[in-house]
């Protein structure tokens, strides 16, 4: 099978990993490494000239793995140190750049090459990255479980005082979703799931109780996103002026919006009726093309009272019903 040219370049940068840390041969981890590397710079700082054609063609390539590590939240340069760290140096000595793959790295290509068989017939590195992310060494599991993903709130300020990242807390053991649960942590799985990107409205029949399955939701979908609860009763709060809540809703959904992966989350069940028609008229005028995933839950009394009548919330919101395990006959999607 033929190889991109970005494969090829990714192999250069492997053996170089190799050749650096003392290994007598390529490993799988100096293609991740390497494959790191690869997605943060551009081909300048790789050695390549701007206006050189091979630049032209790493250039899609290296776009494709960044998305693919960007759609996992992984933080590339913390991650690739680590992982250096956590290999450490070996003793051989290479007396030219040489490197052959090892055995592992072998069948990391036979894999590969399975894969891109399926898409354009040729080996490119962002299919040598999807294998090791379906298949990580065991390196790379603990660095990515010690590093952890990014949830973009660094560089949040205004996002960071109102959200709780759901995604990140630890749960013990991992508990299992009670059976009694699963149809409605699956309804709002699928929902965050979607390639619609239409901010999700979640109408709850009564007696449901969203704390416990927001939590089972968040570890489902934590492979593809940040599940971040806002307080929005404090962004109430501070706004002090009720005319001030839309301007404090879209300075956060904007700040958001910047952030990678992140849904955000509002319960406005927790607050009774009037508090959700009031972060509603909120949203409404704060919700912009740059919104990012939104996720707000309300009840079914407040889209009854407030939502279904009014035409203006039309295609504004995907409505996505949330029953209780006695309502059989309620809607999961309108």
């Amino acid at each position: 099978m033929d190889i991109s040219p970005g494969t090829e370049f990714v192999w250069r940068l492997a053996a170089s990993e190799a050749i650096a840390t003392r290994r007598e041969n390529i490993e799988p981890d100096h293609f991740f490494c390497a494959l790191l590397k690869f997605s943060e710079v551009g081909a300048k700082e790789l050695g390549v000239a701007a206006a050189h054609q091979l630049a032209q063609t790493l250039k899609p390539e290296g776009d494709r793995v960044r998305a693919a590590l960007e759609g996992r939240s992984l933080p590339t340069t913390r991650i690739r140190r680590q992982l250096r760290r956590a290999l450490g140096r070996g003793g051989y000595q290479h007396k030219g750049d040489v490197v052959h793959r090892s055995t592992a790295s072998r069948l990391l290509f036979s894999r590969a090459a399975r894969v891109a068989l399926k898409d354009k017939g040729v080996l490119e590195a962002h299919h040598l990255l999807q294998v090791l992310l379906e298949e990580p060494t065991a390196a790379m599991v603990q660095v990515m479980k010690d590093v952890g993903p990014t949830t973009g709130l660094a560089e949040s300020p205004f996002l960071s005082p109102y959200a709780q990242d759901v995604s990140a807390l630890r749960q013990a053991g991992k508990p299992m979703i009670p059976e009694i649960r699963k149809s409605q942590v699956q309804v709002m799985t699928e929902a965050l799931q979607s390639s619609d990107p239409t901010p999700i409205l979640l109408v709850c029949a009564p007696g449901i109780q969203l704390a416990p399955l927001v939590g089972h939701v968040a570890q489902a979908v934590k492979d593809q996103k940040r599940l971040l609860k806002i307080d929005h009763a404090r962004v109430l709060r501070d706004a002090k002026e009720e005319g001030m809540l839309s301007t404090q809703m879209a300075k956060l959904l904007t700040e958001a919006a910047g952030a990678e992966n992140l849904v955000l989350f509002m319960d406005s069940t927790e607050q009774g009726a009037k508090p959700s028609a009031n972060l509603l008229s909120a949203l409404g005028t704060a919700l912009t093309s740059g919104t990012p995933r939104l996720l707000v839950a309300i009840s079914a009394e407040v889209y009854r009272d407030v939502v279904e009548p009014d035409p203006t919330w039309d295609g504004a919101f995907r409505v996505v019903w949330l029953h209780s395990l006695t309502e059989g006959d309620v809607p999961d999607e309108l």
